[in-house]
């Protein structure tokens, strides 16, 4: 989908597909427009069941990461997605510490349910 498509607020999607895929593609700017128009669900997810806070900890998007764990609970940071992870759980296994660090400081965090790639995650957390 082209950039201007995902600016155009008017014709957004509102089950919040445009957040995830600004999200997957990297578009913190656009992303950041989205969540500030307060007409996207943050938690929405696309087929595979990614919502926009496990593709940005997926992509080490720290400042997005950011700005959507600021929604609060508008957000379940421990969806699993189809393939089981969280948001936690792919950030520490792609080694990306700093959104680790930023979900980690989230009190309703679950890191019980990282149960899968432990080692990645052991050294995630010595990192630390």
């Amino acid at each position: 989908m082209e950039l201007r498509r995902l600016l155009r607020v008017q014709e957004l999607d509102l089950d919040g597909r445009a957040l995830v895929m600004a999200a997957e593609n990297g578009m913190l700017d656009v992303a950041e427009r989205l969540l500030r128009t307060g007409r996207v669900d943050p938690d929405r997810h696309d087929r595979e069941g990614m919502n926009a806070l496990y593709e940005a900890a997926a992509r080490g998007l720290a400042d997005l990461v950011e700005s959507i764990l600021r929604l609060g609970d508008r957000v379940d940071v421990n969806k699993r997605c189809c393939n089981g992870l969280t948001a936690l759980s792919i950030a520490a296994w792609r080694g990306r510490t700093d959104v680790v660090r930023l979900l980690l400081d989230r009190k309703d965090i679950k890191v019980d349910l990282v149960s899968q790639h432990v080692e990645y995650l052991t050294t995630a957390f010595c990192e630390l």
